[in-house]
């Protein structure tokens, strides 16, 4: 198996959605998921996409997913960034707050 290869993302948080998504499971019970869109900024080639990260727990008000216009830089594997893949917080890596 090969290593995934990172990509360096840098974004500006375009929205913050609460409960973008939503689990239902076999016991009737329920799980909603907040999620943050991204304008990214670079790589290039990924412009001018829009990237949407689920969040598997509620960000804190403070927190810079929820900060729109809030400019981030993070690295995410290669192989996830594809337009039928749900991505969650937990592929986002070295997450930084950029001025």
């Amino acid at each position: 198996m090969s290593a995934t290869v990172p990509v360096h993302v840098i974004a500006t948080v375009r929205q913050y959605i609460p409960d973008a998504i939503h689990d239902h499971f076999d016991d009737g019970s329920f799980a909603s998921y907040d999620a943050t869109q991204l304008a990214v900024v670079e790589p290039e080639r990924l412009r001018p996409e829009a990237l949407t990260i689920h969040h598997s727990e509620k960000p804190t008000p403070d927190s810079p997913w929820r900060q729109v216009g809030r400019r981030l830089s993070f690295t995410i594997p290669r192989d996830l960034l594809r337009p039928d893949t749900v991505l969650f917080d937990g592929s986002v890596q070295d997450l930084h707050v950029l001025p």
